[in-house]
């Protein structure tokens, strides 16, 4: 196993140094006698990566990939295929993202000796496609960053029910008042009991003097001056 770098999980132009490229340049050169490298050159080409980025060299290997020309494209699968069986790290760069994508564009080649490799090295693969197929199901895609907030705030979800500070307190002032407000108990008031009270309100309770009654006063005053005034005379 070689000891080169493991982080091959996304793809940085500015990994790519000019001794990963002129390693991948010169493995996939298009004058070459030979459309498939030799036995030999994958076992050197193997050797020379253990020594550098491997994220750089699977970046070249899938741009190489991407070119129009078929031959080029059986030397980086080739490529691809030799570090597969000898490093680790490469199966987690070309079993996810734009590395797997590179890969299942090559089904569509015509080249029956493109197609073929094409097919070995997703066979390879397959565990490892299952395996990140997996993860993206469950964490959707997200970075770790975005993973530990998820999981924050659905830990701050459980402990409040789901609800803000705001909500509890909503919550336990329609408890406290039933759920009603001034306006609503206002309007809630018995029509009759309403109509009642408004004749309550415009009734007078001052008293007006009876007509009838100080009439009669005035005559029993009258009759008992008359009275007194015989009984004097006489």
């Amino acid at each position: 196993m070689g000891g080169w770098s493991q982080d091959t999980t996304s793809i940085d132009t500015s990994d790519i140094t000019t001794a990963e490229s002129s390693l991948v340049d010169q493995l996939c050169a298009q004058n070459a006698v030979r459309v498939n490298p030799t036995r030999s050159q994958l076992n050197q080409f193997s050797k020379s990566c253990a020594s550098m980025n491997a994220n750089a060299i699977c970046a070249q290997l899938e741009a190489k990939l991407r070119d129009r020309n078929w031959k080029i494209k059986a030397k980086s699968l080739c490529g691809i295929q030799a570090l597969l069986s000898k490093v680790d790290g490469v199966e987690d760069y070309f079993s996810q993202g734009s590395g797997l994508q590179a890969l299942n564009e090559q089904l569509d080649c015509v080249q029956k000796s493109v197609l073929d490799k094409t097919n070995n090295i997703l066979s390879v693969l397959q565990p490892y496609i299952e395996i990140n197929s997996q993860q993206d199901n469950i964490f959707g895609g997200l970075s770790i960053e975005d993973q530990q907030e998820t999981n924050a705030n659905e830990a701050e979800g459980d402990m409040f029910g789901g609800l803000t500070v705001d909500d509890e307190e909503t919550e336990n002032e329609n408890e406290i008042f039933g759920g009603l407000n001034v306006e609503n108990e206002e309007a809630e008031i018995d029509p009759d009991v309403a109509e009642v009270t408004e004749e309550l309100t415009s009734f007078s309770f001052i008293e007006q003097p009876n007509e009838n009654v100080s009439g009669e006063e005035e005559n029993l005053v009258a009759e008992s001056d008359e009275q007194e005034s015989i009984e004097e005379q006489e």
